[in-house]
């Protein structure tokens, strides 16, 4: 009996070895108990960043020729509101309807009131439109259109041209760098609708406005014209 238990004990197949493997097999099966109790803990920190989108037609409203007021709501249900201010240079004045809102866009023109002798890049052309909102906004996108020239017979008497200070640009297929500002590559009159006559403008940092600096150089054939361009597919979302 006693060389039987002996053998048990040296093959490792007695109540001894019994225990040690149960003592083995609770100390493993602990952090896997651990990693499942903690995957829905993880789960529940994933923040998806609410979604705002301008809807100038519905929640713009107009205060002058110098700008407007208007609000955002996003999709989770918070209120943004934000500020727009418009400011000419001394070579143009603003239209009277302007800025004109239209369902998914706000459009802005300027008068040629005094012209230079061609069409370089020149601030006295200058529409300077500042958005200010109330909160920091996040992943700020919009696009600026309709950027184009107007002529008579083979002379260009304006060139349109815009630029937005520290915005991470994607323009048309059209547009070219001059001094800083996207141009058209032909000066021609084209219809609103030519994307490749567009810049895609987007920031990746937080902020709680943007600049647009639209320019009109223009000869003097051009006095007494109003040309103007589009701002629209202006989105954002808010941090967490």
């Amino acid at each position: 009996m006693r060389i039987s238990e002996n053998n048990r004990a040296a093959n490792g197949t007695g109540a001894g070895m019994k225990r040690r493997t149960l003592v083995k097999g609770a100390v493993w099966s602990v952090p896997v108990v651990a990693a499942v109790v903690a995957t829905p803990l993880a789960a529940a920190s994933v923040c998806i960043e609410p979604v705002g989108i301008l809807d100038w037609g519905s929640n713009f409203a107009r205060t002058g020729t110098d700008g407007g007021t208007g609000t955002v709501t996003t999709d989770s249900g918070q209120t943004v509101t934000y500020a727009v201010s418009i400011t000419y240079g001394p070579n143009v004045t603003p239209v009277a309807t302007s800025p004109q809102i239209l369902p998914d866009s706000l459009v802005l023109n300027s008068l040629i009131v005094t012209p230079r002798g061609d069409t370089a890049i020149d601030a006295n052309f200058q529409q300077t439109i500042s958005i200010v909102f109330d909160t920091p906004v996040e992943n700020l996108t919009f696009r600026v259109r309709d950027i184009d020239a107007v002529t008579t017979g083979a002379t260009t008497i304006i060139r349109e041209a815009v630029r937005v200070p520290g915005a991470i640009a994607t323009p048309g297929s059209e547009m070219v760098l001059d001094s800083g500002f996207y141009r058209p590559r032909t000066p021609v009159a084209i219809p609103d609708s030519d994307l490749r006559y567009s810049v895609q403008y987007g920031f990746a940092d937080p902020r709680n406005a943007v600049t647009i600096e639209w320019q009109s150089p223009a000869t003097a054939g051009a006095v007494g014209r109003n040309p103007g361009f589009f701002i629209d597919n202006m989105s954002f979302t808010l941090p967490c």
